[in-house]
């Protein structure tokens, strides 16, 4: 037989139960009190494990980074110094420099007085003295090219000892002292310069003229011939005849058709439809070729079509890359 429990009981036991948890706040209060004490008297051993490690390497770290400090501003401030003492040194150089030129003008200004008043004293006529810088600039320079277009060493040296002392006397050159080169040098250098331009220059005018002279182009009504680099046999051309064309320029051979004769050059039309024009000149000097299209020299895989299926669309990349090569003879031609 179970016995109930009674209302007083009941009551009871939740007294007790609060009893019981107010306790345990108190004790959970009480040591957290302690824990605090112990915290602010610096004996707390999570504190003492943790914290105190950690505070004393970041007292030796802020050390060490004050003594960085402290040495890099010592360290500016002697480079700060140095630099104030060089340029403190320029400045009394320049200085004396240019007290003993106006020291020296005002001499020669003193001693021309003088002789001007020893001049009158004497009653004669009082002479005009020409100061070195009023005669400097008064004297023309030698011209530097020649009447047969050659030039003078002499007075291309002249010109440059006046450009360079010219340089000098307006901008500070004492950093630049050691790496300026001298006027004889640079004389040297332009004649070396000159020279090599020179003989560059007949070398490739004589070739111009060999390959002129050794092709022939001529046109008759519709035919044109064109004769052999090697003194070989001419080569004949009509209008509708398919060549092909090669440029010096880009060493790239076009496959065409010849579309008209005019007086100076030819007219062609590219597999892609482009015209182009190529002058008299160009076969002569041989900066482009013309041969025929024979069975062993196909024009190239981008030129032929399929019936059945579209023609290549503008962009297609092959049809852009050919597009390009035209371009390229355009601007060559």
């Amino acid at each position: 037989m179970v016995k109930m429990a009674t209302p007083a009981a009941a009551n009871y036991n939740v007294r007790e139960l609060l009893e019981l948890e107010r306790k345990i706040y108190q004790e959970s209060i009480d040591r957290n009190a302690l824990q605090h004490e112990a915290l602010m008297k610096g004996t707390l051993e999570e504190y003492v494990v943790k914290c105190l490690p950690f505070e004393t390497e970041r007292d030796n770290e802020l050390e060490a980074a004050m003594m960085r400090l402290e040495y890099n501003k010592r360290n500016a401030f002697d480079v700060l110094e140095m630099e104030l003492k060089q340029a403190e040194d320029v400045y009394q150089e320049q200085r004396r420099v240019l007290k003993r030129e106006l020291t020296m003008v005002k001499k020669q200004r003193r001693d021309e007085i003088l002789k001007r008043l020893k001049v009158l004293e004497q009653g004669e006529a009082p002479q005009k003295v020409v100061e070195p810088a009023e005669e400097s600039q008064d004297t023309p320079l030698r011209p530097v090219l020649r009447d047969d277009s050659s030039v003078d060493t002499i007075a291309l040296r002249d010109a440059v000892h006046e450009s360079l002392a010219a340089n000098q006397a307006a901008f500070n050159m004492q950093h630049l002292a050691y790496n300026i080169p001298t006027a004889e040098e640079i004389v040297t250098q332009v004649m070396d310069e000159a020279t090599r331009l020179r003989e560059q220059r007949e070398q490739d005018q004589l070739r111009q003229e060999d390959r002129a002279a050794s092709v022939n182009v001529e046109l008759e009504q519709s035919r044109l011939t064109i004769g052999s680099h090697t003194g070989g046999l001419d080569t004949v051309f009509h209008v509708d005849d398919h060549v092909i064309l090669w440029s010096a320029v880009s060493d790239e051979e076009f496959y065409g058709q010849i579309a008209a004769f005019k007086d100076d050059q030819v007219a062609l039309t590219l597999v892609c439809e482009t015209p182009v024009h190529v002058g008299f000149d160009q076969l002569r000097s041989g900066q482009c070729t013309l041969k025929h299209q024979t069975v062993s020299t196909p024009p190239p895989a981008e030129a032929i079509v399929d019936d059945g299926r579209q023609p290549l669309t503008p962009r297609d990349p092959r049809k852009r890359h050919r597009r390009k090569h035209t371009t390229v003879l355009r601007q060559m031609l």
